[in-house]
């Protein structure tokens, strides 16, 4: 059983399952056999500590999890991207911590990810998958009421194992970025706002890779894009220049076979800074923000075996980013406090 990818981004990704204030933390876990095919949901003391793991069933070999409310009951929800079973699961939330048993939709063949936004202006919370065998992406239309029809699919390049939502235009539309793990480029899907897209230019990145993040890092008001190059032992940074184009990548030394990537503040200085779950070398990098768009050198620390995701919040209430990964060897989540100035507890 192995817990990949617990969250993707926390400007938009929810992760307070009860209505306590404290934060949870919830893993989809992958079995290569498609034996426990589960996601657990572990509830937070509010001091950095959570309490034991309680499964939920979804489909086959469950990669990635998003949690989000999509029925409006403010109360939050999970779906999961199950790689095997060529599907989405939605568990509804009852509010309290616990959750409804699951209702499955299909997307495309190996759903490596999944991204939970409203795309055609609706109100209404909509899906997105990374297909990677289908080397394409399903949109499924949410109704608003936790449920979903049959999913449009849009093609992709090789091998998109991640996808990312946000408006890289500033046309007040959602847009799709995938890295195209065997291809060594990300893709635009420019939004139409009625939940079509269409396909936009690509822009080389290095070697195989597998995430990508969108965020503004230089301070100029516009998205620049991220990945992470499994097979480069790299991130690479891509500026954005606001009109859907971007100037040419900037590569930057991470530890071995980086999986995973989050961007958000961790020293108080207002910059972005950048970090990778480093699946081959058992560890977590961290790149702090000069503000202009570059990065200073890593510094690494250590967790579980095989961190396959990595993502940052306050967990101890002590106004201090925490970091949380996901180890797919250990069947295991690490938490690593943060001390507020960009350097962690072990």
């Amino acid at each position: 059983m192995q817990p990949v990818q617990p969250v993707q981004r926390v400007q938009q990704h929810q992760t307070q399952q009860r209505q306590d204030s404290t934060i949870d933390l919830i893993t989809p876990n992958y079995d290569a056999g498609s034996v426990n095919n589960t996601v657990s949901v572990l509830l937070g003391n509010g001091y950095g500590t959570f309490q034991a793991k309680q499964d939920y069933a979804v489909g086959p070999q469950p990669y990635s999890v998003f949690s989000i409310d999509v029925n409006h009951d403010s109360k939050i929800d999970l779906i999961t991207a199950n790689v095997n079973g060529r599907s989405v699961s939605v568990l509804l939330g009852n509010g309290n911590g616990t959750f409804q048993a699951t209702q499955d939709y299909t997307v495309g063949s190996q759903a490596w990810s999944v991204f939970g936004m409203d795309v055609n202006q609706d109100s209404k919370i909509d899906l997105i998958t990374a297909n990677g065998a289908g080397n394409s992406i399903s949109v499924l239309r949410g109704k608003g009421n936790g449920s979903f029809p049959s999913a449009s699919v849009f093609p992709a390049l090789a091998q998109p194992y991640s996808v990312f939502c946000i408006d890289i235009n500033g046309d007040s539309k959602i847009d799709l970025i995938t890295p195209n793990f065997g291809g060594n480029t990300v893709k635009m899907f420019l939004g139409n706002g009625d939940g079509t897209f269409y396909s936009n230019q690509d822009y080389a990145v290095g070697t195989q890779p597998r995430s990508v993040f969108g965020m503004d890092v230089n301070q100029d008001e516009q998205i620049d894009l991220i990945t992470t190059n499994t097979g480069g032992d790299s991130v690479s940074v891509l500026l954005g220049n606001g009109d859907a184009t971007f100037q040419a990548k900037q590569d930057y030394a991470a530890g071995t076979e980086p999986w995973s990537v989050f961007l958000i503040d961790v020293n108080q200085d207002e910059q972005i800074d950048l970090i990778t779950a480093n699946a081959g070398g058992d560890s977590v990098s961290v790149l702090l923000g000069n503000g202009n768009g570059t990065f200073q050198a890593k510094q690494d620390y250590a967790v579980g075996t095989q961190p396959w995701s990595v993502f940052l919040i306050d967990v101890n209430q002590e106004a201090q980013i925490d970091l949380i990964t996901a180890n797919a060897g250990g069947n295991s989540v690490s938490v690593l406090l943060g001390n507020g100035n960009g350097t962690f507890e072990a």
